[in-house]
């Protein structure tokens, strides 16, 4: 009887013993799956908090610092798209984010009234890379012969270093035909080109019979572009298109 009632003792102290640790384990299973309102943030755990969260740092350096496993894995993953303020990305898609912008560099050649003996060449300090290239010269030419009736005169943009040689490269190019005393001839044009490391590229004016004079400064404008693709148009048959017609204001 005294058997009986020892191993009774002990059966139940047992029980209230894994009881105990049954408890235990379900409360760590909860708190290491799930942290509530106002806890401590568990790491590998998924967080629920109704305030924001703010980490400061007392001296200097960052704040918080994420690192992978390996440098492919995203260290960062949002649900949302809402601006960021102040948040700087040096890289977009693995790209240099001083790449993805867009500048122009404007020159100016010459100026108001110069008077160019034959035409003229500038130099234009232009980074390798693709470009739309932009041109606008406005000028008068007087021919060197009294008797010529007009003049031919032709602007553009070249590879100086290729300059008045049987393979000029030339990026742009507008001519005109200038009547003595009359108003200034006007040209313009614009491509899109790449500028190799290279090449020295420049701007030019030239009426080899004729000096020529700049009514305003030859204006050139160089915007940088991520790249440029060339795609073949297709002809229209001219029969099923009545030109006069389709050209008419309408």
């Amino acid at each position: 009887m005294r058997l009986t009632t020892q191993r009774a003792k002990s059966v139940t102290l047992f029980g209230a013993f894994a009881l105990t640790v049954a408890i235990g384990l379900v409360t760590a299973l909860a708190v290491s799956t799930t942290a509530s309102n106002g806890r401590p943030v568990l790491a590998g755990a998924r967080n629920h908090e109704r305030n924001v969260t703010t980490l400061v740092r007392d001296n200097t350096g960052p704040a918080l610092r994420l690192q992978t496993h390996n440098a492919a894995s995203a260290p960062l993953t949002v649900n949302a798209t809402g601006r960021v303020r102040h948040l700087n990305a040096d890289r977009v898609d693995g790209r240099d984010a001083r790449t993805l912008l867009t500048r122009a560099s404007v020159f100016r050649a010459g100026r108001s009234g110069d008077v160019l003996d034959t035409g003229g060449l500038w130099a234009l300090n232009v980074d390798p890379g693709v470009y739309t290239v932009s041109m606008r010269a406005i000028l008068t030419a007087t021919p060197n012969d009294p008797n010529a009736t007009a003049v031919s005169v032709i602007c553009g943009v070249i590879d100086l270093d290729t300059f008045n040689t049987p393979n000029t490269r030339v990026y742009l190019a507008d001519s005109t035909v200038q009547i003595p005393d009359q108003l200034p001839a006007a040209m313009s044009g614009a491509s899109t080109v790449r500028i190799r490391a290279s090449e020295n590229p420049g701007a030019l004016c030239i009426s080899p019979d004729a000096s020529v004079q700049l009514f305003k400064p030859v204006v050139l404008n160089f915007t940088n572009v991520d790249r440029r693709t060339f795609t073949n148009a297709p002809a229209v048959p001219l029969a099923k298109r009545q030109l006069v017609q389709g050209l008419l204001p309408r």
